[in-house]
C-alpha cells in the first residue's frame, strides 16, 4: 500500500510538471521592477500598494505572468529573512490577485560559487514561499551566467538539481547574457544535463540579425525544451519623442523576428524607466521601460498589447 501511495504521487507530480512544462510556452511575460525601486532596493523598500499599482498596470497589457528578479543579499543571506520572506510572498500573493503568473530569477547580482552550502540553505529558506504556490510558473537560478566559468557550472548543475528536488513541479532555467551568436548559449546547454535545464532561455538586444543567430542555435539545442526570449528592449533618451518612435520600431521588428521562429511573444525589458535619483549614474537601464517614471506609457507600450493579444488569440485557437 506505502509503495503504491508513493508511486500515485510521484504520478500526479509527474503530470503537474509536464502541465507547467507546457504552460511556459503561453506566458506573456513583463520584466518587473518598480520605477523608484529597481534592483536590491525593490526588496529593501518593499512597498504593497506600489507593487499592486504597477500589476494592475501590467495586466492591462495583456501580459500574464512577470519576471520577478531576486537579490539574496536584499533578502536576507544566507537564510531569508522575515521581512524578505514576507516582501516576496507579497508579490507572489499580489501577482495571483490580478492573473499574473510569476518567473523567480534567483541569485541575481551574486557570485558566491564556491559556497554551494549556504546556496541550498538560502534556497531552502524559500521553499514554504515558494513550494505549491502553482502561481509560480518557472524557476530560473540564475540570470545571465557565465558558462565559460568551471566553478559557476558546477554550482548551476548542483544547484539546478537541488532545486529540482524542492520544487518538482516548476521548470528550471539558467540565461546567459545577449550575444552575437549562440555560441554561449551552446556552451551553457552542453554543459547542463537535459532533465536539469529543463527551458532554453535567452536574451536579445542589439541587432536583429545577431539575435536571429541566437534563435536559430536555440531551436537547434532545444530538443523538445520549451525556448523563451526572457528579455528583449530599447533604451529611449529621456523625452525623446524620436526614440519612443526608435523603441517602437524595434519591439515590432523583435515581435516579427520571434514569429519567424515559432515564438509567439518576448519579455520586454522592462515595465517602467528607473528614477535616477535612487538608483547609480549613469544608469544604463533607466529609460528601457514601456513606461516613463511618471507612469505615461511610451509608443512601444501598444505594439506590446498588440503582441499579448495576438499571442493570446493564438493560443485559443
Amino acid at each position: 500500500m506505502l509503495v503504491l501511495c508513493c508511486t500515485s504521487c510521484t504520478n500526479a507530480s509527474d503530470r503537474a510538471y509536464a502541465r507547467a512544462l507546457a504552460r511556459v510556452g503561453t506566458l506573456r511575460l513583463i520584466n518587473y521592477y518598480p520605477a523608484d525601486a529597481p534592483w536590491a532596493r525593490m526588496w529593501t523598500h518593499y512597498d504593497h500598494r506600489r507593487t499592486a499599482t504597477d500589476f494592475a498596470a501590467i495586466h492591462t497589457l495583456g501580459a500574464n505572468a512577470v519576471r520577478i528578479i531576486i537579490d539574496p543579499y536584499a533578502v536576507g543571506w544566507p537564510q531569508t529573512t522575515a521581512a524578505g520572506n514576507s516582501a516576496i510572498s507579497d508579490v507572489l500573493d499580489t501577482a495571483e490577485h490580478y492573473g499574473l503568473g510569476v518567473q523567480l530569477t534567483l541569485f541575481d547580482w551574486w557570485g558566491q560559487y564556491d559556497a554551494i552550502g549556504a546556496s541550498k540553505t538560502w534556497l531552502h529558506s524559500l521553499t514554504k514561499d515558494l513550494a505549491a504556490r502553482p502561481v509560480v510558473r518557472l524557476i530560473e537560478i540564475q540570470n545571465e551566467i557565465d558558462p565559460r566559468s568551471a566553478v559557476a557550472m558546477n554550482w548551476a548543475r548542483v544547484m539546478l538539481s537541488y532545486a529540482k528536488g524542492l520544487f518538482p513541479t516548476v521548470p528550471l532555467t539558467l540565461s546567459v547574457k545577449s550575444a552575437t551568436d549562440g555560441r554561449l548559449l551552446t556552451r551553457l546547454v552542453d554543459q547542463i544535463p537535459h532533465d536539469l535545464l529543463q527551458v532554453i532561455s535567452v536574451h536579445l538586444y542589439g541587432a536583429l540579425s545577431n539575435s536571429g543567430r541566437v534563435l536559430e542555435t536555440a531551436q537547434r539545442l532545444a530538443h523538445g525544451r520549451p525556448i523563451v526570449v526572457g528579455e528583449s528592449g530599447y533604451p529611449t533618451p529621456a523625452n525623446s519623442p524620436n526614440g519612443y518612435r526608435q523603441q517602437a520600431n524595434y519591439y515590432l521588428r523583435m515581435w516579427n523576428l520571434c514569429n519567424q521562429y515559432k515564438l509567439l511573444s518576448f519579455a520586454p525589458w522592462t515595465y517602467s524607466d528607473f528614477d535616477e535619483t535612487v538608483v547609480r549614474r549613469p544608469e544604463p537601464n533607466a529609460y528601457y521601460g514601456l513606461r516613463q517614471v511618471n507612469g505615461t506609457w511610451k509608443l512601444a507600450s501598444r505594439i506590446v498589447r498588440e503582441m499579448f493579444a495576438a499571442s493570446a488569440r493564438a493560443r485559443t485557437r
